[in-house]
């Protein structure tokens, strides 16, 4: 009983370790966004490309490939459609980046549960949560905070940031249906897939626009591209899964909401962003990340 007792609790510490891991993985996306030198369209092409080969191949080794090819079409469909807004969500995060900087897309990501608390209870006909309204009334003259303090040229940087946030909102919510009726691994797989066709579609139109735009990453580019496809999406991803078999909904929603401030820290220590920003905007990241942190406390009180 004893020994039972200890590998339960050396499981549930693993299991924070691997959660955590993930969420500063995927802090790190906004940094290789920024470092990253071709053009938000062409970096989450090839994000998509990199990353539906490694999952194809690991839905092969796995024997799991029934679970793609036997779902029913409409399902396929909408699975696919989901896709579609998860390339537009990295096409706007990145052009974000792109725009103004890593700090400024990570805290418009930080309010999606702003959007979230509005955009579900119209998907799943429920009732509005009032604590919910709630945070978004308190983040809103934050992010009104952040708007008037940055710089003109980072001004559209964080309106392509707050659409980013809005599609996150939209394909969390209609993920969290379809997971009723598609396993996770086949899931992602079939959104990235379809989201890469999406971009291949719009890529020529990009290019015939912007005739001297970037196509082949540089050799840096390269090593960044595989460390973003892998060890930012493929690796926390499967860690977050093993997490959450061990781990209640409420920690887990409480780990991943702390990846704003690690995006935050990361771009402040690595990027050196606070040269761009100033006192104002930290204010109003500050409060943005506390409302977040502190929605899956009022959520659980709730339930």
């Amino acid at each position: 009983m004893i020994n039972k007792n200890i590998n339960e609790k050396q499981e549930t510490t693993k299991a924070y370790f691997q959660l955590h891991l993930s969420v500063l993985f995927w802090g790190f996306t906004a940094i290789l966004g920024k470092i990253i030198s071709v053009s938000a369209l062409t970096l989450v092409w090839w994000r998509m490309v990199i990353t539906s080969v490694c999952l194809f191949f690991i839905l092969k080794s796995l024997k799991d490939w029934k679970k793609v090819s036997e779902l029913p079409r409409n399902v396929l469909f909408k699975v696919m459609g989901i896709g579609c807004l998860v390339a537009l969500h990295w096409l706007a995060f990145y052009g974000a980046i792109k725009l103004a900087n890593a700090s400024v897309a990570v805290v418009c990501i930080a309010t999606m549960s702003l959007f979230t608390a509005l955009i579900e209870p119209l998907i799943n006909k429920s009732r509005f949560q009032w604590y919910e309204v709630g945070i978004g009334v308190v983040i809103i003259p934050a992010m009104m905070l952040i708007f008037n303090n940055l710089g003109e040229n980072m001004t559209m940087g964080f309106v392509v940031g707050i659409v980013a946030a809005i599609l996150s909102s939209c394909f969390s919510i209609l993920n969290k249906i379809m997971l009723k009726e598609v396993e996770p691994l086949a899931m992602t797989f079939i959104e990235i897939g379809s989201g890469g066709i999406l971009l291949t579609l719009l890529m020529p139109l990009y290019f015939i626009q912007n005739p001297d735009a970037q196509f082949i990453p540089t050799q840096m580019d390269w090593i960044w591209l595989f460390v973003l496809s892998i060890f930012c999406t493929i690796l926390p991803y499967v860690m977050s899964l093993f997490a959450l078999q061990k781990l209640s909904a409420f920690t887990t929603v409480l780990a991943v909401n702390l990846e704003p401030v690690y995006g935050v820290l990361l771009a402040y220590f690595l990027l050196h962003e606070d040269r761009e920003l100033n006192l104002q905007f930290y204010i109003g990241v500050a409060i943005i990340v506390g409302s977040v942190m502190i929605h899956p406390f009022l959520r659980k009180k709730n339930v």
